[in-house]
């Protein structure tokens, strides 16, 4: 520890060389050293924090941040002591640490219209479309960021940082496609007959079930209605379908570019019709007769974690009803038990973990919950069809509710999915997305246990393994065991 101050003292990084740099850095040490020696894990924070420094191309703006607010110290403490990635994160953008003091980091996040609103009021004072994206990346990393402390610090529950950080991005979405809709027009037009906004977004996976973690990527489809035989009004015109295959790579590119102000999201765009090898953007007809007669069944699995979040309200409306028919139309249920339970048997050989921590795919983990939840929704849904909902503790909830699923089974199904999502959801705000449990920090260690309610870190991964094979227990039996039971 002596000989890395003494290197801070002596200039050896680019944060230090300045003599004010220096200076201040000398008078923060003794609170500094209070802050990280206060944090679980002394060494690993101290560590963490001499790579966070080494890193720093400058370092008066940010040590005078720490003197004109030496409460930062220890947010930045238990940073360093629990959270690796958000160090590394830091390390990348420190300005970040402002976005704290912007914004009391122990208050809930508004919900997803008034971050809008908030956005929208942001994005007003651009002077241009590259400054919209400058600043739709400064405000929702700051966002994330704000998520991201809460978490590592105990200050939000898990299931409510899992809301919000997919409120953050609804609301980036709805808060771009119009801007990008506007620039696009600039040279194309608009499609006369088509509604403003003229995609809508839908949003599957994890940010269809409100259920987002740091790093998720995000599941999203565009579709549009329009007349097929139109074409855009502006000064280079499109065919229709041409028009929104371009649009929808415009809004993906300002979704995921990178600019001065860092990247945004990793978007995967493989649960459209015909995957990969589909338009960018599907016309509404399309995607209903695709969906009503061509989708395999995990394609139909996946619709039960649909959700618009943007668009024109009457082409929001009725995407929406037309994933309802969807979803409620009577299904061979031979047919829909042999290919939930051989796609379940698909991922099983190619994901084999040998720890409880790969909370995904670990066979009793979240994987065989939602595959649960999703066999149960499609095989009800035609008598039930308000039974779907995106979120699967939602859904189960509604199962439970109809009879599908026994008071026992819900119980051990809904405690299952939220600690395996709390604890996946920590995980990867802390330590991205490793699985090795060689990997976690001692303190992350103790605040994994406190989450999970047990003693220790020891007593937790046992209580995980007993709880994957209670789950498993109940897969097999309303899943597999229906294979055999209907043929």
């Amino acid at each position: 520890v002596a000989s890395r101050i003494r290197a801070w003292h002596h200039g050896r990084y680019r944060a230090t060389r300045s003599e004010r740099a220096r200076q201040l850095l000398t008078e923060l040490v003794p609170a500094l050293l209070v802050a990280l020696g206060g944090s679980s894990q002394p060494d690993d924070s101290f560590r963490r924090f001499d790579s966070f420094l080494e890193s720093l191309p400058s370092g008066v703006q940010l040590f005078s941040l720490f003197h004109s607010n030496p409460g930062l110290l220890d947010t930045l403490a238990d940073i360093m002591g629990l959270a690796p990635s958000l160090a590394r994160l830091l390390g990348d953008n420190p300005s970040l640490l402002e976005g704290i003091l912007t914004h009391d980091v122990a208050a809930a996040l508004p919900d997803a219209d008034q971050l809008t609103d908030e956005l929208d009021r942001d994005l007003a004072r651009a002077r241009d479309y590259e400054d919209v994206l400058d600043i739709s990346r400064r405000w929702i990393n700051d966002r994330r960021f704000q998520i991201g402390v809460q978490s590592v610090r105990g200050l939000v529950e898990v299931e409510q940082a899992a809301a919000s950080l997919s409120d953050i991005v609804d609301a980036a979405i709805r808060c771009l496609l119009p801007r990008v809709e506007e620039e696009f027009s600039r040279r194309h037009g608009r499609i006369p007959e088509a509604s403003q906004p003229a995609l809508a977004v839908i949003a599957m996976g994890k940010l269809g079930g409100r259920e987002l973690t740091a790093g998720s990527d995000l599941d999203l489809v565009f579709v549009y209605d329009a007349p097929f035989e139109s074409e855009s009004d502006g000064e280079k015109p499109l065919p229709t379908s041409q028009y929104f295959i371009r649009l929808g790579q415009r809004l993906l590119a300002a979704l995921t570019v990178r600019t001065s102000e860092g990247g945004l999201f990793e978007v995967d765009m493989r649960l459209r019709p015909t995957g990969n090898k589909g338009p960018i953007s599907t016309s509404l007809e399309t995607f209903r007769n695709y969906h009503a007669d061509d989708a395999w069944t995990w394609e139909r699995m996946a619709l039960t974690r649909a959700r618009v979040v943007a668009g024109a309200p009457e082409l929001a409306d009725r995407l929406r009803a037309t994933i309802t028919d969807i979803l409620s139309r009577p299904r061979d249920l031979a047919t829909l038990a042999q290919d939930v339970a051989s796609m379940r048997e698909r991922i099983a050989g190619e994901h084999k973990p040998t720890s409880p921590w790969a909370i995904k795919h670990w066979r009793g983990g979240l994987v065989d919950i939602e595959f649960t939840a999703q066999y149960l929704q499609l095989r009800e849904a035609s008598a039930h069809p308000n039974v779907v909902a995106s979120n699967t503790v939602t859904a189960l909830i509604n199962l439970q509710a109809i009879g599908a699923l026994s008071p026992q089974d819900f119980e051990t199904l809904t405690q299952a999915a939220r600690l395996w999502a709390s604890l996946q959801a920590l995980l990867r705000q802390t330590i991205g997305n490793s699985r090795d449990p060689s990997d976690i920090p001692e303190g992350l260690k103790a605040r994994l246990a406190r989450v999970g309610g047990a003693e220790n870190f020891e007593a937790l991964e046992a209580d995980l393994r007993s709880r994957a094979e209670t789950v498993m227990e109940i897969y097999t039996r309303l899943v597999v065991s229906s294979v055999s039971k209907v043929d």
